[in-house]
């Protein structure tokens, strides 16, 4: 058995890279293509923004004004954070 695992783990350490380098690459790929798709669903979306909201956005005060409208669900009884 020791024979076998002298022989056998070196072969093993050298096929990770061969292993994890393609994982790697697909996993990127896959984050890549999500953030693609994402941009594109939101340009999309944005045509129909009344035109402040839209400047709002590009501005990047629409993510205060949802943070505020989501402590205020947060502040209510029902949510059960409290």
């Amino acid at each position: 058995m020791n024979g076998q695992l002298i022989t056998e783990l070196p072969q093993l350490l050298d096929l990770r890279i061969p292993y994890f380098d393609p994982s790697f690459e697909a996993m990127i790929r896959m984050q890549c293509k999500f953030a693609e798709e994402g941009y594109e669903k939101m340009s999309a979306v944005q045509r129909y923004f009344a035109d402040n909201v839209r400047d709002d956005y590009a501005a990047g005060q629409l993510d205060a004004q949802v943070e505020a409208v989501l402590q205020e669900m947060r502040e209510l009884s029902i949510c059960g954070a409290n």
